[in-house]
């Protein structure tokens, strides 16, 4: 007995366990869940669902009639075959229409349907079960089986109505065959309600079933949108500037392509304009860079402004605008549209308060008169723009076949050049910064040189503008500062002074806190004294892009006891604000205010200024392009201490340098000697 005992506790606890994982097969959706997908699902069956209705109830109606009778089984059937006509033609007439939102209504209409489209089946049941012959009562049976079992699932998307529908035919079934009383139809009976439980698990899996299918397509419908959203973004962000709306340099090359496809089959001509604003560091350094980006978006609007349909404009970066020109009636007259552009981008532009005359320098080549492919097209316009700004800025300048020409040229200089720096052909000559008023040597300033194979010497303006377009500059530069220190350590080990020794730094080197670190490292560990070594720089140096930290990088070799030289002062738009701004040491007059000095009353007025305002600020002077004696005299009467041109010397290779020193050394030394001499028999006479 307690064996028994607990075998039923066991039974108990497993069915207590066990019994709701299986009643879960019944567990129905929420009612909110049902949606629009769930009806159009079952609105796209609705024809071959009516197709079979019709089939069925004209089989049953045949079968019956000849014991129920023809009148009877005639209304019944004419009955359900109205039903049929009128949900086809619903369906006929909505077909096309996509269900969006339902109403509150939906699902109790859906049931509704679901109960009348059951209610001739269940009167069938109700009247005939038990009363017809043995066949027609399986006719009958069967049909009314394949009815339920097909319309609950076709409607178990929208499980109530399935529900409905399901309950309406089996109700009047399990009752009649309870009424009837016999084996059989208590048989029938009981499969009556298993057929409900086996319908209603299939129609709660199928209304499961349907909602999520519907929700995880709803789902990834929204994440494709998403998808879409985000590629259109990325598009646009790989395409476009942000800044300025425009396409970007990637969607301008492939649109040139395009343009340049197209024009090749219908002998069309266009016109590749590169442009660039004309100094736009100040705007940022004057307004900010909010001012200066206000700036480029009313720029590229005025550029959009003035070309034609079919045109482009793009923003290749920067400051730099490139536009494409096809427009039959610019190219009518291009010279006036050049004018009409130049005219349009000078416009004043008012920068938050602030006044600005902006101002743009154009490049520009054609196709197919310069070039036959996108890249020549827009290195040929960058040519043009670059030569045309080195003659002035604020103009349109057309590539011509002397650029092409300068072209050849500069290619092979390019090849020359990297050849020359593989065998170190460049070395450096040295020219004397002398006292003015004794006469004697106050320094020297070192001047790259390339000494060709053939025995040439070529100044740096033979080279420096090729150098420093195709990439070459970086590493002359640091060639430079290399055998500037091997030059200075070979005088030091000699016993020679040179006195205060500049070296040109380049702007690619100024920019670059690391690198000029480097060099601070290097020097530290030769025997130089780097009071005695100047870095001279040029306003360049400090004025354009990424210079922002020149300042800190000046302060930083000042720190390091090098001394600061600016170079060509007096001809930069803002030389008076670097003193202020800048740890400068030394002012270098340029040699542009001395060639005139005794001639020009301006030209000394402003020299004197400049002898002045550095003696109050404690910096010291050199007066550049001393060459004659008439010079030399007028800078000694104004005050200048120190002077550097060919009055003194010239520039000398490292060996007549050295040559130049040993003589200096032995001046000094008699100078010295004599001196003494005289300060001895100034004793003996006293």
């Amino acid at each position: 007995m307690r064996k028994f005992k607990l075998k039923m506790q066991a039974g108990g606890n497993w069915f207590a366990r066990e019994l709701p994982s299986y009643l879960q097969v019944w567990r129905l959706p929420p009612l909110e869940r049902i949606g629009p997908d769930q009806f159009a699902d079952l609105f796209r069956i609705t024809p071959i669902a009516t197709l079979g209705q019709i089939i069925n109830v004209t089989v049953v109606a045949i079968a019956l009639c000849g014991h129920a009778g023809y009148l009877p089984m005639f209304i019944w059937w004419l009955t359900n075959l109205l039903m049929c006509g009128w949900t086809y033609s619903r369906w006929l007439r909505n077909r096309h229409r996509k269900i969006e939102k339902l109403s509150s209504r939906a699902i109790p209409r859906a049931v509704i349907s679901g109960v009348l489209f059951a209610l001739p089946w269940a009167l069938l049941a109700g009247f005939y079960l038990g009363s017809l012959p043995r066949h027609e009562e399986l006719i009958m049976c069967i049909a009314l089986i394949g009815m339920v079992a097909s319309g609950s699932v076709q409607l178990s998307r929208i499980y109530p109505a399935a529900i409905a529908y399901l309950v309406t035919i089996f109700a009047p079934v399990i009752f009649k065959s309870i009424s009837i009383g016999e084996g059989h139809y208590y048989l029938l009976a009981a499969l009556a309600v298993s057929y409900i439980a086996y319908l209603l698990t299939i129609v709660a899996n199928s209304a499961n079933a349907s909602i999520e299918r519907s929700t995880a397509l709803n789902d990834l419908e929204k994440k494709v949108v998403l998808l879409d959203e985000a590629n259109d973004a990325l598009e646009k962000l790989a395409s476009f500037d942000d800044l300025t709306d425009l396409p970007n340099r990637r969607a301008f090359y492939i649109h040139l392509e395009g343009t340049i496809n197209e024009a090749m089959l219908f002998r069309d001509q266009v016109y590749v304009l590169v442009g660039d604003l004309d100094h736009f560091k100040n705007v940022n350094d004057m307004a900010g860079h909010a001012a200066g980006d206000q700036l480029l978006q009313v720029i590229a609007q005025r550029l959009a402004d003035c070309v034609g349909e079919g045109d482009l404009v793009a923003r290749m970066g920067g400051d730099e605008f490139a536009v494409i020109v096809q427009s039959a009636d610019i190219l009518a007259d291009k010279n006036a549209f050049m004018k009409r552009l130049l005219e349009r981008i000078n416009e004043p532009v008012d920068l938050d308060g602030t006044s600005v005359n902006p101002g743009m320098s154009f490049g520009v080549s054609s196709f197919p008169d310069d070039a036959k492919d996108a890249e020549s097209l827009l290195s040929y316009a960058d040519i043009a723009l670059q030569q045309g700004k080195s003659i002035s800025r604020g103009d349109c300048w057309f590539f011509n076949s002397r650029m092409s020409e300068q072209l050849a040229a500069d290619n092979v200089l390019e090849k020359e050049l990297r050849e020359a720096l593989a065998a170190k052909e460049f070395e450096l000559f040295y020219q004397p910064k002398v006292d003015i008023k004794t006469g004697r040597l106050h320094g020297m300033e070192s001047l790259v040189r390339w000494r060709r194979a053939n025995g040439d010497v070529v100044a740096p303006g033979g080279f420096f503008r090729v150098a420093e377009e195709r990439g070459l500059m970086s590493e002359l530069a640091d060639y430079v500062l290399d055998k500037f220190v091997e030059d200075n350590c070979h005088w030091t080990n000699m016993g020679l002074s040179p006195g205060f020794v500049s070296v040109n730094i380049h702007p690619i080197q100024i920019k670059d806190r690391n690198r000029m670190a480097a060099f601070a490292d290097q020097v530290a560990e030769t025997v130089l004294d780097k009071t005695k070594l100047v870095i001279e720089i040029t306003e360049e140096c400090v004025v354009g892009r990424g210079t922002d930290e020149v300042p800190n990088t000046l302060a930083f070799m000042r720190d390091q006891n090098f001394r600061i030289s600016l170079d060509d002062f007096g001809t930069g738009y803002a030389s008076l604000t670097h003193l202020k701004t800048l740890p400068v040491d030394e002012l270098k007059i340029d040699r542009s205010f001395i060639s005139d000095l005794n001639t020009d009353m301006s030209d000394r007025a402003i020299v004197l200024a400049m002898i002045k305002l550095a003696d109050t600020l404690g910096i010291s002077v050199v007066a550049e392009g001393i060459e004659d004696q008439e010079q030399h005299n007028t800078l000694l009467a104004m005050g200048c201490a120190n002077g550097q041109g060919y009055f003194y010397g010239r520039p000398m290779d490292v060996e007549a340098a050295t040559t130049y020193l040993r003589e200096a050394y032995s001046r000094d030394r008699s100078r010295k000697a004599v001196a003494g001499e005289a300060a001895s028999r100034h004793q003996l006479s006293a």
